[in-house]
């Protein structure tokens, strides 16, 4: 598993994941905005994608088992961590 940091852009969709059999994330910030949005292809999103919240006691995000061409992208504002692999 590999950690890592991202600053998010609330105009500009970032690609998390792509291909990585897992993802996990927690937002930092202390009032995040984040979007996430899932493409089975390297085209970049098209649409609202769907919102993350934080909470207490687990990470905020999780995704298992991704094939091995699909793609998770984030959008919003604030600062995420979190291990991908």
């Amino acid at each position: 598993m590999q950690t890592f940091e991202i600053t998010l852009d609330s105009e500009l969709w970032l690609e998390v994941s792509h291909g990585c059999g897992n993802l996990m994330f927690d937002l930092l910030s202390a009032s995040p905005d984040a979007t996430v949005f899932y493409t089975d292809v390297g085209t970049y999103p098209s649409g609202a994608g769907n919102n993350i919240y934080s909470h207490e006691g687990d990470w905020d995000f999780i995704s298992t088992g991704m094939g091995t061409s699909q793609r998770i992208w984030i959008k919003g504002s604030g600062v995420l961590r979190g291990v991908r692999g």
